[in-house]
Parts: C-alpha cells; sequence; structure tokens
C-alpha cells in the first residue's frame, strides 16, 4: 500500500515502510493556521478500510492508528517501526473491535479495562507509569483505556512499543542493529506483538532472543505464538484491503481531538481542533487525515522520545 503523511512518502507493508522525500502539502485558504504556500499535489495516505472479515470500524480508529504510526517516526535512526495497519491488526485480533457496538463483521465483547488494544495492567501498564510518569500516572489504571478509546489506545501502545523497544537493551544487544538485520520481515511486528501480550521480561522473549534469534514465532508457546502468528495473519489480509477514503466529518475530527485531549489532559487542544477542522476539504481520507494531522502536530507537538533518566532509575539502561 502507498501513502504520504507530514511531507513524506509512505509505501506501507506488513513490515513497515520506507519513506522518500515530497514536498510540502497545500493548505486550503480558510485554514486558522497559516502554513507557507505550496505547488505540490496532496498528500495522500493508505489506511486499511475493508477487506474479508474486517472493516475500519470508524473514521477515529483510522485516525488513531496513523497518529500512533507517525508518533515513532520521530526517531528517524531508530529500527522500530509500526504502519497504521499494526495497530488496526493488534485490535482485530484481540478483540475484534468488540470492546465497542460495531456489529458485524465482529462478535460481541464485554469492554475491559484494557480496551480494544488489550493494554493490561500486568503487561503494559507497570511499564508505561514507571517510564512516562508525567503522562501515565500508576494509579491511573484501570479506566484509561476502557472501552472504545482508540486514541488513548493507539498511542498507549506506540508508548509501549518504545518501552519494550528500549527493554531489549538489557541483553547486551543494539536492539535497532538486531532489527536491521532480522531476516524475517516482520520481525519488528512479531517481537513487538509477543511484549506486548505476554510483557518484555516474559521467558518466551529471553528465548527468542537469545536461543531463536530472529525466528520470533519458533520460541514462542502455544498461546502466545497463536496471538502472534494471528496478529502476522492480519497484517498480511490488511495489505489486500482497500483504502480507507470517505470524507472526514466535523464531529470526526472533534471526536478524534478530544480522545487526544483525555489521553492527555494536561495539554491544550483547543487550537489543535480549530487547525484540524480548517484543514478539511471534502476530498476523502486518504487526503484529509494528513492535512489534519500535521495541523493537530504544528499546535500540539506530541513528540515520543526515550525515556533516558527513568530508564536509567528503574532498570540501569541507556536508550537505544
Amino acid at each position: 500500500m502507498i501513502g504520504r503523511a507530514g511531507g513524506l512518502v509512505w509505501w506501507f507493508t506488513a513490515s513497515g515502510c520506507v519513506r522518500v522525500l515530497a514536498l510540502p502539502t497545500d493548505s486550503g485558504p480558510d485554514d486558522p493556521v497559516p502554513v507557507p504556500e505550496s505547488t505540490s499535489p496532496p498528500a495522500e495516505v493508505c489506511v486499511p478500510g475493508e477487506t474479508l472479515g474486517y472493516a475500519l470500524p470508524s473514521a477515529r480508529w483510522g485516525l488513531s492508528a496513523l497518529y500512533a504510526s507517525r508518533r515513532l517516526d520521530d526517531r528517524p535512526d531508530s529500527a522500530l517501526r509500526l504502519a497504521p495497519s499494526f495497530f488496526l491488526a493488534t485490535g482485530w485480533e484481540l478483540t475484534g473491535f468488540g470492546c465497542a457496538t460495531y456489529g458485524a463483521p465482529w462478535v460481541e465483547v464485554a469492554p475491559d479495562d484494557a480496551g480494544c488494544l488489550g493494554l493490561r495492567e500486568e503487561t503494559v501498564w507497570m511499564e508505561l507509569c514507571r517510564l512516562y510518569p508525567l503522562d501515565y500516572a500508576c494509579d491511573g489504571y484501570p479506566g484509561a483505556f476502557t472501552g472504545d478509546t482508540p486514541e488513548a489506545s493507539a498511542l498507549g501502545l506506540a508508548w509501549f512499543a518504545l518501552a519494550a523497544h528500549a527493554l531489549l537493551g538489557r541483553y547486551e544487544l543494539d536492539p535497532d542493529e538486531w532489527y536491521a538485520t532480522a531476516t524475517d520481515p516482520l520481525a519488528v511486528e512479531r517481537l513487538t506483538a509477543a511484549m506486548h501480550y505476554r510483557s518484555p521480561w516474559s521467558g518466551e522473549v529471553t528465548d527468542t532472543i537469545e536461543r531463536c534469534g530472529d525466528d520470533v514465532e519458533a520460541c514462542l508457546g502455544e498461546d502466545l505464538l497463536t496471538y502472534v502468528s494471528g496478529v502476522a495473519d492480519k497484517l498480511e489480509a490488511l495489505e489486500g484491503a482497500t483504502c480507507h477514503d470517505a470524507p472526514l466529518a466535523p464531529d470526526d475530527v472533534r471526536a478524534f481531538v478530544g480522545g487526544l485531549a483525555v489521553a492527555r489532559p494536561g495539554r491544550d487542544w483547543s487550537a489543535a481542533e480549530s487547525a484540524a477542522l480548517g484543514a478539511l476539504t471534502g476530498e476523502g481520507f486518504a487526503t484529509e487525515a494528513p492535512a489534519v494531522l500535521d495541523a493537530i502536530d504544528a499546535a500540539v507537538p506530541l513528540t515520543l522520545a526515550c525515556p533516558e533518566q527513568e530508564l536509567f532509575t528503574w532498570y540501569r539502561l541507556p536508550c537505544p
């Protein structure tokens, strides 16, 4: 799948994306946030819309998956890359998006504290609150991800992925080099999924690193193998999905920015909402979503960074 976002062309595959330079995106004349004029074509992005057994639950989910994927681009030297498809495949595999009332093709799953992306206290939350204490209070669980909270859930999974990536340093290896030299094109996705489902401290993760190399699934027990292979299978299925391109409604954007405000209440999101609404053109998600996220990022920069001090304080590890 091919897409563009943030001035970069993205060639989406199940294993991530490759970037090539593109010119800045045009903005409409009525945008509340002035941007330099450009004669370049509008940026576009492909977020999976529909394929057999799957349909994008909502525009909020599409925006959330794209927003979370972008956060990992904040560290350009890192090999940790997760395309929007990863966040959608995770929700599809774990709960079938049954934490909301989307109906067919999903079955109803009772909402729980971990939300659609299964961000559980014992496997995810403790690392988030230890390593990002300004964003995740340790007494804030349960409730942070309960039910249909795509913004908080996708953002939380992106932050956790970076934490888990940094914790691979305890094996005295460079995780970026390990991923860069892996022969499995889905090594990043498989190992991230395993750490998310079982925690970075799992013995199965240790076995993978110490005995199985980048053949992640060779060292997994039955239930973890079922989950990790399920995510990989769904990533493959999403490769054949049509691109979601319905126009964004103002209410979609308001709900999305509202979800970000709940996830990061310490920021002032009023300017972001105004800028995002000003970026709407009615052209469709593929063009509008990058423009909306560009406007939000300009108004409220939210940069993913490795927690150097906390990582050393808790685990005596440096950031990769």
